[in-house]
């Protein structure tokens, strides 16, 4: 629906303006005026950057500050997004989504519903890193601002899986999922992700430990290995 309204705004407002124009051209010809070659050019290009302005500018969420959805999932599929295999998080002033490995979804909530996917938030990366031959984490989160939240999901792959196995002393994690993936070479492992939330931004700096080992994550594309920052 998303983008249905959008596409319908476009043409609602440029064939208007392109039958204007062609009207405009259509009298200036029958009174006998002349267009010179620089003159066309300057026409052309307005109407080409009009439409594009005009056609980035309709893909703003503009209905964000106001529409409200019954569900999650209604909100996700305004929005065109696929919903299978979704797994959804409450709080109390607001909800958070995953879809696979990396796809996370924030959203406010209050009496009237959910808002708009992703309004006012904003994704952050850890560095992916393997640890050894039979561990692989992969940590994501995304920030509601308007609740101050953050959403942490942490994607863990091992052969002999572990409850409590990964530690982190500054997150709370718990059982989450476990996500559907396309890695060939994991087909052997035990999938899950745990999931945390807690109030303000990212945090910029997370350790885990797993077992007798421990991995300090960098916010963005950085790590740091036995004390050493990588970029």
């Amino acid at each position: 629906m998303f983008y249905i309204i959008r596409i319908i705004f476009i043409v609602i407002v440029v064939l208007p303006l392109g039958l204007i124009e062609i009207e405009h051209f259509r009298r200036q010809i029958a009174k006998g005026k002349k267009y010179t070659k620089l003159r066309y050019y300057v026409i052309i290009y307005s109407i080409t950057l009009s439409v594009f302005l005009l056609s980035a500018l309709s893909f703003i969420p503009f209905e964000a500050s106001f529409i409200r959805f019954d569900t999650v999932e209604d909100a996700l599929k305004y929005k065109w997004i696929d919903t299978k295999n979704i797994t959804v998080h409450y709080e109390d002033d607001c909800a958070f989504a995953a879809r696979g490995l990396r796809d996370l979804y924030a959203f406010d909530k209050n009496n009237d519903g959910f808002g708009f996917v992703n309004n006012h938030a904003k994704k952050e990366i850890y560095h992916n890193y393997a640890v050894e031959d039979n561990i692989y984490l992969d940590l994501h989160a995304v920030y509601q601002k308007d609740d101050n939240k953050t959403f942490y999901v942490l994607n863990y792959y091992n052969k002999d899986y572990q409850e409590g196995f990964i530690d982190c002393e500054s997150l709370d994690f718990n059982y989450f999922a476990e996500p559907e993936y396309d890695f060939k070479n994991l087909d052997l492992y035990t999938k899950y992700q745990k999931y945390a939330v807690c109030d303000g931004e990212p945090l910029k700096i997370i350790k885990l430990k797993y077992g007798d080992l421990q991995e300090t994550l960098v916010i963005g594309n950085k790590i740091v290995i036995n004390n050493v920052l990588y970029y």
